[in-house]
């Protein structure tokens, strides 16, 4: 167990702008958003199937991720 993990409180969160973007825990508070960027994207032409592939592996892997694999300092 870690001590003096703070809770981070995903549902204050609605949008991130990715621009905005900062670190790790600020790119997962916005997943659904930047989620449905990369899906936008895989769906583009101009892709190949490489590029694709490890687009859908990216998804794959960021969905596995939950508040407790993050720890925020403090």
């Amino acid at each position: 167990m870690v001590k003096n993990k703070k809770t981070i409180n995903t549902k204050a969160v609605k949008k991130i702008d990715i621009r905005n973007v900062n670190d790790v825990v600020e790119f997962y508070l916005g997943w659904n958003v930047h989620r449905e960027t990369i899906k936008t994207i895989i769906q583009q032409r101009g892709l190949d199937e490489n590029q694709t592939t490890t687009l859908d592996w990216v998804i794959d892997l960021i969905d596995r991720i939950s508040e407790e694999d993050l720890e925020v300092p403090g």
